[in-house]
């Protein structure tokens, strides 16, 4: 795959970097020359490409006749931009066979425009990203191919929340690059009704301080011109037309999180008042005033919901232990990072686990054995691991005072048939004779226990997840309905339905929950919550098949079976089961927005570039 980058200021620099590790043919690197009158804080795009031997361009103007002749004589596949200031004409994006992409530092379609770390920054917002989309002679409006969310903190600067969404650069390339060679990387139309769009202003925030906090650069921005962020410009609503600019407010926004965190960030509250974990309350500052990194560790951290959450931590800055038995693959890019860790071993193991809570700031406990598969041979192994290994984990967390965010699911509401299930609904399970309910009691067993250590002084949350699923989620054939579709349909066989496929779920795409899952270890209006983790958007199963058959192409058909044939007479099925996710918007200010289409075609495009980079017919 022949590329041409065009790329800027630090976050091209990482983006090339990462493309050059990759292996990717880089034909040539267009790059601008720096402005002298301009604060030169980031490392230089042209150097890096020069280290590696690469032809580099500083035209005028990327669209001049001449530059557009040289570009079409390298006959890119793709062309990439990252952070390049120029928008290109339609003569250069034609020269792209394959497809013209621009890395743009939102989450688009909000926050198109210039210098939207900026803007992110005086409008409060807590939450940003990157994203990868085709060009169009329009700026940002072409279709996505992959995004990245990254959190921001109160005490975040234009310079830090900037080395944050390289980091971000960098592993949504990692993992979009094998899709774009293979040719089954995604293609998302943006939303335009959802768009904003804000412009470069002058002397005030593309020239603000890459130093200064959010409400420095609030205020730095009302005083330089007078005027709204928000005004000449389509903003999201309810920025800057009433009651007062939004940068005025943004600050109050910033002091309301820290005094309900408790001034730490929701850092956590420790059971027992040791020496690090005065610390911890405090929030650990560095020189400047700024948040020092946590050291997260997460069981299961090589799973699936681990690996996703050990990446958002390490592009937060934080540093992640994983402790797995698992297979390595689901972290294989992280390997290498100066910020993760990962140790084999189990939570069954006490000893370890001691000594990875005495290192820890805080703790999510992921680990556990779940699929039906597991229910059904080898109950025993199910109670023993959820139930035991948890008490492991809580004994850890109790004795060095760690703050705690433990992982249950929607299986514990069993088949109450008054859904939507709010926190507090009734249990309704099945005879003890049917091992299908050995994993709900398992993990009601396990809240139990933690409340149990929530009354003695634990910070403790449980978080019930409702379907989680996207890139990663479990091998083919196996686990759960998605990855048994998946093999199905990436080998044009029948998708089998079991059942008469009325039954219906609520699926949760990944970036969603873990949005979730990290708010839940911060906030600290989330200690001693249980919170459903989920989107209330109900699919069939049977429709959940023709989805999948939609968006993946190819023969698949819809095969109806009966369930008996699949798990014998010991398993019994849930017609419905929908979370009521009030209580996780209003504790965490976190919605699921990711649409079931959306995070399907995402999630069928990397399971087929997957199988088709590790070169296997069946499983990944």
């Amino acid at each position: 795959m022949r590329v041409v980058v065009m790329a800027y200021q630090d976050i091209g620099w990482v983006s090339l970097d990462e493309l050059l590790r990759l292996g990717a043919e880089v034909a040539a690197v267009v790059t601008h020359r720096d402005d002298p009158r301009e604060n030169i804080w980031f490392r230089s795009v042209a150097e890096r490409a020069r280290q590696a031997g690469l032809p580099v361009v500083t035209p005028a103007s990327v669209n001049d006749p001449d530059v557009v002749a040289a570009i079409a004589r390298l006959a890119p596949d793709f062309i990439l931009s990252f952070y390049f200031r120029d928008l290109l004409a339609p003569d250069v994006l034609r020269l792209a066979k394959r497809g013209a992409l621009n890395l743009h530092g939102s989450l688009l379609p909000r926050y198109r425009g210039r210098c939207p770390v900026n803007w992110v920054l005086v409008n409060g917002e807590r939450e940003t990203g990157v994203t990868l989309h085709h060009m169009e002679t329009k700026p940002d409006r072409g279709d996505i191919v992959a995004q990245r969310a990254v959190p921001i903190a109160d005490d975040d600067t234009a310079l830090s929340l900037n080395r944050k969404l390289g980091e971000a650069a960098r592993l949504l390339l990692r993992e979009t690059y094998p899709l774009l060679a293979t040719g089954s990387a995604p293609r998302i139309p943006q939303d335009h009704r959802r768009a904003s769009y804000f412009g470069g202003r002058s002397g005030s925030v593309h020239d603000l301080p890459h130093d200064a906090p959010l409400r420095v650069v609030g205020a730095s921005a009302g005083r330089s011109s007078g005027r709204r962020p928000g005004r000449g410009a389509r903003g999201p609503p309810g920025v800057g037309h009433r009651g007062g600019s939004r940068q005025r407010r943004a600050p109050a926004r910033a002091r309301r999180v820290r005094r309900r965190c408790g001034g730490s960030r929701g850092r956590a509250r420790p059971a027992r008042r040791t020496r690090s974990g005065r610390a911890a309350r405090r929030g650990r500052r560095g020189r400047g005033g700024r948040r020092a990194s946590m050291k997260v560790l997460i069981t299961g951290g090589a799973g699936f919901v681990g690996s996703h959450l050990a990446e958002a931590f390490v592009a937060r800055g934080d540093e992640v232990t994983a402790l797995d038995t698992g297979s390595q693959a689901k972290v294989r890019h992280l390997l290498g990072h100066p910020r993760f860790h990962l140790v084999v071993d189990s939570v069954m193991n006490a000893e370890i686990l001691d000594g990875l809570a005495a290192k820890a700031d805080l703790i999510y406990h992921l680990a556990g054995v779940v699929g039906v598969e597991h229910y059904v041979a080898d109950p025993y192994h199910v109670l023993n691991v959820n139930v035991n290994g948890t008490q492991h984990v809580l004994r850890a967390a109790y004795k060095h005072g760690r703050r705690l965010v433990f992982s249950s699911t929607s299986e514990v509401y069993g088949r109450n048939p008054d859904v939507p299930w709010g926190e507090d609904a009734d249990r309704v399970l099945g005879s003890t004779s049917i091992d299908r309910w050995c994993y709900s009691t398992s993990k009601a067993a396990s809240e139990h226990f933690c409340l149990a250590y929530r009354r003695l002084g634990l910070p403790v949350t449980i978080l019930r997840y409702f379907n989680v699923y996207g890139p990663r989620l479990d091998q083919l054939d196996v686990g759960r309905v998605i990855t048994i579709f998946l093999g199905q349909l990436l080998r044009g066989e029948p998708l089998t339905v079991i059942g008469d496929g009325t039954q219906t779920r609520c699926f949760t795409y990944i970036d969603d929950a873990i949005r979730a899952t990290i708010a839940a270890g911060l906030v600290r209006e989330a200690e001693g919550q249980v919170l459903n983790i989920g989107t209330d958007q109900e699919t069939s199963i049977r429709r959940l098949a023709e989805l999948m058959i939609e968006l993946g192409g190819g023969r698949s058909t819809v095969r109806l079976v009966p369930q008996e044939r699949v798990y014998g007479d010991s398993y019994e099925d849930v017609p419905r089961r929908i979370p009521d996710v009030t209580r996780m918007h209003r504790t965490l200010g976190v919605l699921a927005r990711t649409p079931l289409e959306e995070g399907l075609a995402r999630t069928i495009a990397w399971f087929r570039g997957a199988k088709a980079a590790a070169g296997q017919s069946d499983g990944v």
